[in-house]
């Protein structure tokens, strides 16, 4: 180990068991954390922020100027996705399930947050961008969005898919007809697959976060042994970005 040293503080993803008073990290992904930043905070950064990050700059090659779509706006990683998007000068659209969770997605820097309990996102979607659709979606909600994902996504537009929900089935279903007719690309993605870039990766946002333009949201912590009312919550909904376990 040469990169850190015994008494730093660091962040970075467990190998196994996080769930613990103590776990392994690699080496090489025990990353500085800056010292503006809680222990806590620290630990709400790498499964969001390294997967919103892989998707947008490794697999959908987001450029300034495009429009976003990122589902699941109130989720640990379309928070994070949020605000890398906008640091990239996109325009960015996103869902949520309340209006506090739209209230919070638009201080984060989303243009627009639409409550798709109340409204159908893709007609929204639609009449934003003047029928075109947009450019990339980032999709959380994949079992339940993904034909919807088809008719609002622009001729050529990107699709990553990052997971098919919290509690949701493993499967989803889509329309091929609009899928060839628009020419689009799907992505599909893990961190599993990411552990060689993930060190370059936190060499780019840290100084964002060292400098408050990136922010790690900690909805609550919880004590280890409460892990089980965490998940709860979280499968309830009742939370806004990440949820934390401390010892």
């Amino acid at each position: 180990v040469t990169n850190v040293k015994v008494g730093d503080r660091v962040f970075g993803r467990a190998i196994g068991a996080a769930y613990a008073e103590k776990t392994c990290l690699m080496a090489a992904e025990a990353i500085p954390l800056p010292d503006n930043l809680s222990f806590e905070e620290g630990a709400a950064i790498p499964i969001p922020f390294y997967t919103a990050y892989f998707a947008f700059y490794h697999k959908a090659m987001l450029k300034a100027g495009e429009t976003v779509l990122i589902s699941a706006g109130g989720g640990g990683v379309g928070a994070a996705a949020i605000q890398l998007a906008k640091a990239a000068g996109a325009r960015v659209i996103t869902t949520v399930g309340s209006q506090e969770k739209a209230d919070r997605a638009r201080e984060l820097g989303a243009d627009v947050a639409i409550n798709y309990k109340q409204q159908d996102f893709a007609a929204e979607v639609r009449k934003l961008t003047d029928g075109k659709g947009v450019d990339v979606i980032i999709e959380n909600v994949a079992s339940d969005n993904l034909a919807a994902d088809c008719s609002c996504i622009a001729t050529s537009g990107r699709i990553v898919l990052i997971g098919t929900g919290t509690g949701k089935a493993p499967n989803a279903t889509f329309g091929v007809l609009p899928a060839l007719l628009k020419d689009l690309t799907f992505y599909g993605m893990s961190l599993l697959s990411a552990d060689a870039v993930i060190p370059d990766m936190a060499a780019a946002m840290t100084p964002d976060f060292a400098a408050g333009k990136l922010k790690p949201i900690v909805s609550k912590s919880y004590p280890l042994q409460e892990a089980a009312q965490a998940l709860h919550d979280l499968l309830a909904g009742k939370v806004f970005s990440k949820l934390v376990l401390i010892p």
